[in-house]
């Protein structure tokens, strides 16, 4: 009786077990992760501009410090900003 129920064997069948495979990760995101940002590169202002700016800014204070001593809120300052 066990010969009726005995299944054919594979011709090519090997007797080793399969490959191990790791499991299917289910709860993994559908994009990858974005790259970290790189640091920005600060670019040093042209000479002429940090010129003109200085100048502005010189002038502003001056205006500024004239103001000032006319409003009597600072007494006469030395010329320069001492």
């Amino acid at each position: 009786m066990s010969d009726d129920m005995t299944p054919d064997t594979e011709p090519a069948g090997s007797l080793v077990p399969p490959a191990h495979r790791p499991p299917t990760a289910v709860g993994a995101p559908d994009v990858p992760p974005q790259p970290p940002l790189l640091p920005r590169m600060r670019r040093a202002a042209p000479p002429v501009l940090v010129e003109a700016l200085e100048r502005i800014l010189d002038t502003l204070d001056d205006i500024g410090d004239s103001i000032a001593r006319v409003a009597g809120i600072r007494r006469d300052a030395e010329p320069g900003g001492g």
